[in-house]
């Protein structure tokens, strides 16, 4: 759940001067806060009304249906602007907000902002909207850095690490020892399989060698 703070406007769309910025909208989005103001300030009739960056009101991890009742909620309830005030409920919004006597309707705020902006219309989806202002996130918040995860050589790795250096040493022992022999592709070909099966008795006899581990019986 984000809320979008606003400037507040007289009865003709201007802005009351001095005035402090109010609850303009508040809304649900699965996106990051950021890219769902950006898409307020590409198509709706306040969006040169929005100061000071929206925020995030409320967040968890809801289905759809609750995460609609979460949005219902806060509309119907308000939001606090600024911490110690009261809460505030938003004047933009349509649903669930028709019992609002501070809302304006869709179409007066399309008349505002035609007024502060003669000529001004919602534009078409998809077309390019010029701005002054920047495009990324404010600089004063803090960016996460994803760094790729070290690599843990933990005693497996190693075995087999070393267990791959050991079989390419004698894959290229075969291979040289029978350089006159082999022909073609039988010289790598011969080596792979003389290098895998000294690798395999290796591994049968080291195992057959080993002496057994006793488990630990648990005393009760």
């Amino acid at each position: 759940m984000y809320g979008i703070p606003t400037l507040p406007v007289d009865e003709d769309g201007y802005v009351v001067p001095g005035a402090a910025p109010i609850v303009g909208y508040i809304g649900k989005s699965v996106q990051t806060v950021y890219q769902r103001q950006e898409q307020h300030r590409d198509d709706q009739p306040f969006s040169d009304l929005i100061v000071g960056g929206s925020w995030v009101i409320e967040e968890g991890f809801w289905t759809d249906a609750e995460l609609s009742a979460r949005e219902e909620w806060w509309i119907r309830n308000g939001a606090v602007l600024v911490r110690g005030g009261k809460p505030q409920r938003p004047v933009y919004n349509y649903e669930f907000n028709l019992d609002n006597p501070n809302r304006v309707e869709v179409w007066r705020a399309v008349e505002q902002r035609q007024a502060r902006e003669p000529g001004w219309v919602k534009p078409a989806n998809g077309s390019f909207v010029p701005r002054q202002r920047t495009y990324g996130p404010p600089q004063n918040v803090a960016r996460v850095v994803r760094r790729r995860p070290r690599i843990r050589w933990t005693r497996r790795r190693i075995r087999a690490a070393m267990l791959a250096a050991v079989w390419l040493v004698m894959f290229a022992g075969f291979w040289w020892a029978g350089w006159d022999v082999w022909h073609g592709w039988d010289g790598p070909r011969n080596a792979a399989i003389g290098a895998a099966i000294v690798m395999g008795v290796a591994s049968v006899g080291n195992q057959w060698v080993r002496p057994k581990r006793r488990r630990r019986r648990s005393r009760r």
